[in-house]
């Protein structure tokens, strides 16, 4: 990955063809899912919440396949699902950021990168980034609206994932799971809300939870992890085919 400022000068002829098949820059096992999207994702992928080894702060994922760079959801040429992830979506861009002073006061500004080392960018064919004339297509407005949903609702992720682990509400998991005799896989260093803790919330606390809209996330939350079993049957089918 090499991000860089996007630039109407720099990338002027740039077009981006991502097309959803394995080696096209999309060979993720695990990708970032944010609030907006729980109610929608819930039907089709498992979520958890995963802590972040630099920061110990907890995300929430979807598990997208159990081995490394592994994709479960990748056709050849679709993605196998009616709802692909904003964290995918917004793939080769990023939020990138630099500070810079304002009245003496140093400030975080928000900048629009883009990877361009990923297999999507092509000057051949895709989806025109700039016009001619330099400004931006429909396509690039689509792309910055998805990048402030997810900047918008990552703040919204961070202050629910901070409440329910100040409330102590999240335990670790440790998973095995046997696809064949000989093939078997560990989930390690996911988390899932601890229910009985849940349960046992001071009424002032649940009230917080309500108050917000975050015990539905967590139900959401909870209620997606049975896609783990439509998973497991995707990765079997593989391994029986001996792809």
């Amino acid at each position: 990955m090499k991000n860089v400022v996007l630039s109407n000068i720099d990338h002027a002829n740039l077009k981006i063809n991502a097309v959803y098949k394995k080696d096209a820059g999309f060979d993720f096992n695990i990708c970032s899912v944010f609030p907006n999207e729980y109610s929608t994702l819930q039907g089709d992928y498992p979520i958890f919440y995963k802590k972040d080894n630099q920061t110990s702060n907890y995300q929430t994922v979807a598990i997208l396949g159990f081995e490394e760079n592994e994709n479960l959801y990748l056709g050849e040429g679709v993605w196998l699902s009616k709802y692909v992830p904003l964290s995918i979506q917004r793939l080769p861009f990023y939020i990138g950021k630099k500070t810079v002073l304002k009245e003496g006061v140093p400030t975080d500004e928000k900048l629009l990168q883009i990877d361009i080392e990923h297999p999507s960018i092509s000057e051949d064919s895709g989806n025109e980034v700039f016009f001619k004339h330099g400004g931006n297509t429909e396509y690039l407005d689509h792309i910055n609206n998805i990048l402030s949903t997810i900047d918008k609702f990552n703040e919204v992720s961070s202050d629910f994932l901070k409440i329910i682990s100040n409330m102590n509400l999240l335990k670790p998991l440790n998973l095995k799971i046997d696809f064949s005799a000989d093939h078997s896989h560990e989930l390690n260093g996911l988390y899932v809300v601890d229910e009985e803790k849940l349960k046992d919330l001071e009424k002032e606390d649940l009230f917080t939870l309500h108050k917000k809209g975050y015990l539905q996330y967590i139900y959401l939350i909870a209620a997606s992890v049975i896609n783990l079993n439509k998973l497991i049957s995707l990765k079997k089918k593989i391994l029986n085919n001996g792809i």
